[in-house]
């Protein structure tokens, strides 16, 4: 959608009641049988103050499905056009390829499975 300007778009902040429930290719184990790293309680909160002002449930959805994947598969996604990069688009489809590299990076960050100067490299690609 494109808008004409910034009064022309809407935005839905998570409301209350919104719950992460995937369907379809993001109800599928792909991904998550392997180990995911937990992170430390305020990254957690930090990861829900971003989910809650994002503009749609959509774009929440697909930010939880790459929180829920297994460290093995968020390495491998942070690798643009990856062939787990390319399995994640696909699932999420549309999205757009960049926004995905970055989440994963950061998930990975998050989990300590990468250092800061990789996620600058990532995120200065993206």
């Amino acid at each position: 959608m494109v808008y004409m300007d910034e009064s022309d778009r809407v935005v839905r902040h998570e409301k209350p009641d919104y719950a992460y429930a995937p369907e379809g290719l993001m109800a599928e184990p792909w991904g998550k049988q392997g180990h995911r790293t937990q992170v430390a309680e305020f990254l957690q909160e930090a990861h829900l103050r971003d989910r809650r002002i994002m503009d749609n449930d959509s774009s929440r959805d697909a930010s939880e499905y790459i929180w829920s994947l297994d460290d093995a598969t968020v390495l491998a996604a942070r690798i643009a056009f990856s062939p787990e990069h390319e399995e994640i688009c696909r699932r999420l489809a549309p999205v757009n390829p960049y926004w995905v590299t970055a989440r994963a990076g950061c998930t990975a960050y998050d989990r300590d499975l990468i250092d800061e100067h990789e996620i600058d490299r990532i995120m200065n690609e993206v």
